[in-house]
């Protein structure tokens, strides 16, 4: 389990806990610190907003469930409150202003990776990580699959720290350049060799010369300039476009997409025996929303990156740090940057509010409650006057009440319970 994420302390980094072994979680309001006797572990949060007995989650039968204290700000699970919840893998739990993503297996392995850059907090994503860290330090070539904005080049990067190699990380993006042009930047060219070319050029490879080269969308190659690839790979030398001499090469070969390169085999839109010379190992990282332990961590150092020595002044406000946890980022961590950028720029004295976050991270998510749901409010008066409110207007009907809050009957027989409200008082006469 990972505390992720405080709204009001950004840059506090995530912490693991391990819950091999453990049947029993405390999580109050407290110095920050964690203790852990037999099979019971509890966390205290310095966040004002928890209460100093929270919540609990227990183990039942191989289940865990998540269980509210009376906090006085609630508890809740993938946004919405609950009184007691089955908790499932994945699931995000908010208490007061921090955020913890549940996982059972978590256990507390070192990280997989001396550099920052290949490190991560979810433990499926840590085990491939492992992987990627022992190639690094080989010759093998790897090819770097995912969504975009999910880290690519910043992944190849690391490998080249990682690797020793004396010579320069070289990139080309393949998809970035007009077709007529990749030739000359790859492999480089004479002087005079086409029009234009007034002074000799070294290209991209040579210029990787005992370092890494970093052939970003490879599917977009064109697929007359994939053979003359394949035999760099091959001979290891490359000719300069205009010249018959062919010149040594030694560099690391690093590529990426977010294309189904096989398909593209199949389709003959991309050389079979390339992919085979690329395929050394592969590679996949997950999109931000399946890792999205790493959330806080991106938040901390995007945060420092753009708002410098300010940062530490930096706070969310509930409703922007919910979105931020909640949001699918389907643009991945690019999205990320871009929002944090924009809404630290907007906001005022250091807080950014969900008006200053971009317009899709606030509009309604698959799952939020619709136009047709009314959302019960976190302080217990107005939550009672609400309840009351629905309750006269479905006549006691709790079911009714239910579905149109989105709750579930059981809580809100809790809360009628600690607000003494009696549904009967509300039914017409006739059916008492």
């Amino acid at each position: 389990m990972t505390l992720l994420f405080q709204a009001e302390k950004p840059l506090q980094e995530p912490v693991r806990y391990s819950l091999v072994g453990k049947t029993k979680v405390f999580i109050g309001r407290g110095k920050a610190a964690s203790s852990s006797e037999g099979k019971e572990l509890r966390l205290q949060l310095d966040d004002e907003f928890v209460s100093s007995e929270h919540a609990t989650i227990e183990k039942e039968r191989g289940l865990w469930f998540l269980r509210d204290r009376d906090a006085r700000n609630g508890t809740w699970v993938d946004g919405a409150e609950v009184g007691e919840y089955e908790l499932r893998d994945g699931s995000v739990i908010e208490v007061g202003s921090s955020f913890f993503i549940f996982r059972e297996a978590d256990s507390l392995e070192e990280s997989p990776s001396p550099d920052s850059e290949l490190q991560t907090l979810n433990p499926a994503y840590s085990a491939r990580l492992k992987s990627l860290v022992r190639i690094a330090f080989g010759t093998v070539p790897v090819v770097l699959r995912g969504e975009s904005g999910t880290g690519k080049e910043v992944t190849a990067q690391a490998i080249h720290r990682l690797s020793g190699r004396s010579g320069l990380f070289q990139a080309l993006n393949c998809a970035a350049l007009p077709a007529e042009l990749v030739e000359a930047e790859l492999f480089g060219h004479e002087k005079g060799a086409f029009t234009g070319a007034t002074t000799p050029r070294q290209g991209v490879i040579r210029s990787a010369q005992g370092g890494t080269l970093f052939l970003d969308e490879i599917g977009d190659l064109p697929l007359s300039q994939q053979p003359k690839l394949l035999r760099v790979l091959e001979e290891q030398t490359v000719k300069p476009v205009g010249s018959d001499k062919a010149l040594p090469v030694d560099f690391r070969l690093v590529v990426a997409t977010n294309r189904d390169l096989e398909a593209m085999v199949a389709a003959e839109t991309f050389r079979g025996d390339l992919l085979a010379r690329l395929s050394g190992f592969t590679h996949v990282i997950p999109p931000l929303r399946e890792r999205r332990e790493d959330l806080g961590t991106l938040i901390a150092r995007l945060l420092q990156r753009y708002a410098g020595n300010e940062a530490s002044r930096i706070r969310f406000t509930l409703e922007a740090a919910r979105a931020l946890v909640y949001y699918s980022w389907r643009l991945n961590v690019r999205e990320l940057a871009m929002a944090l950028r924009s809404s630290i720029e907007l906001a005022e004295e250091g807080e950014v509010d969900v008006q200053h976050l971009p317009g899709s991270l606030t509009a309604p998510r698959p799952g939020a409650p619709d136009e047709g749901t009314v959302v019960l409010s976190r302080d217990p008066v107005r939550r009672k006057e609400q309840l009351i409110e629905l309750l006269v207007k479905h006549e006691g009907n709790v079911t009714a009440v239910a579905r149109v809050t989105g709750k579930a009957r059981m809580q809100i027989h809790r809360w009628m319970r600690e607000y003494r409200i009696n549904p009967n008082d509300y039914r017409p006469k006739s059916e008492l």
